[in-house]
């Protein structure tokens, strides 16, 4: 499954694709890679996708040649929590990747800030899952 949503002011879109197959992927988008410029997908780089638990990169629509960020999540995570953290990490790639394309910043695409927010968010969502665990059994 693949969405796009349109940032609206900004001119490029956010594709979000959850546990999509290299075929989909391949047959809809090119691939932005950094220092190699515009590549079609390989199989390679799409099996080293399975260890991570999500993946941000720069891509164009083939159809309509739209310019965006594609999203890439697989279909199962360990916990909530664990999609949270993931989802906190690849919107600050995106969010990166946009105000470097927007010229707010350099565009450094900082591991640091992504790793940061999924920590803080995941940690938030596993305190208020223990909080509301605990009040239904209080109850």
């Amino acid at each position: 499954m693949i969405k796009t949503f349109d940032f609206g002011i900004y001119p490029s879109r956010l594709f979000v694709a959850v546990d999509s197959s290299f075929e989909e992927l391949k047959d809809r988008f090119v691939f932005e890679i950094t220092g190699n410029g515009n590549v079609e997908l390989t199989t390679e780089r799409f099996n080293g996708w399975s260890d991570a638990m999500g993946v941000t990169i720069n891509v164009t629509d083939k159809e309509t040649l739209r310019e965006g960020y594609l999203v890439y999540l697989p279909d199962e995570f360990s916990s909530v929590s664990e999609l949270v953290g993931t989802i906190a990490h690849e919107a600050m790639h995106v969010v990166n990747r946009l105000y470097g394309y927007i010229g707010v910043n350099d565009g450094n695409d900082s591991e640091i800030d992504a790793y940061l927010i999924g920590w803080v968010s995941k940690n938030i969502m596993l305190t208020k899952n223990e909080h509301d665990e605990s009040q239904s059994i209080a109850k």
